[in-house]
């Protein structure tokens, strides 16, 4: 009964913060992965791994977004490795990029930050997620006033099995607490 009660939590959390995966889909923005989001009440803010590193694109419809030009927003430097599914959102005032990266067994979850959509993000930080297992496809959501990170990955080292996890968030950078499994 628990395991329904967070699931069903989860997906509650997803239409609250507007995380719509077929939106991006609707935009026209030929990448893999892109996510978009609308932030007040005409821009919207799409992000795609782009040449090795994030891009981001800003425009006044969805349809407009396939046609704006992209900003580099990060590079790999670091050689962290493959850049996966980044997801922006917007939260106090900044947006954040979570992404996948590594090789392998190797990926974890990253993200980046700034107040402005296509420029000035910080350096990438790892997540912290709880068990420091694989992790990809994750992003933050809010529901009554406290933050989750919801992402897919291993429950072990190997992939035996893929599961879908949530943990608390203490901030939009910062996990707390444990991770559960939820489907």
């Amino acid at each position: 009964m628990r395991r329904i009660s967070v699931l069903a939590a989860v997906v509650v959390l997803f239409v609250l913060a507007g995380v719509v995966p077929a939106q991006a889909a609707q935009t026209g923005i030929r990448a893999a992965d892109p996510s978009v989001i609308r932030v007040g009440s005409s821009t919207y803010v799409g992000v795609q791994s782009y040449d090795g590193g994030i891009g981001v694109r800003t425009a006044t419809s969805p349809d407009a977004l396939a046609s704006s030009a992209v900003s580099k927003v990060w590079s790999d430097t670091a050689g962290f490795g493959e850049v996966w599914a980044p997801e922006v959102v917007y939260d106090g005032g900044r947006y954040y990029i979570y992404f996948a990266a590594g090789t392998g067994a190797a990926h974890r979850m990253y993200v980046i930050s700034s107040t402005a959509a296509t420029s000035g993000y910080t350096a990438a930080t790892k997540l912290n997620l709880p068990d420091d297992k694989w992790a990809i496809d994750g992003i933050l959501v809010t529901f009554n006033s406290q933050r989750w990170f919801v992402w897919s990955g291993w429950a072990g080292d190997t992939n035996v099995e893929q599961n879908l996890y949530i943990a608390r968030m203490s901030s939009p950078t910062t996990a707390t607490g444990a991770r559960y499994a939820i489907a």
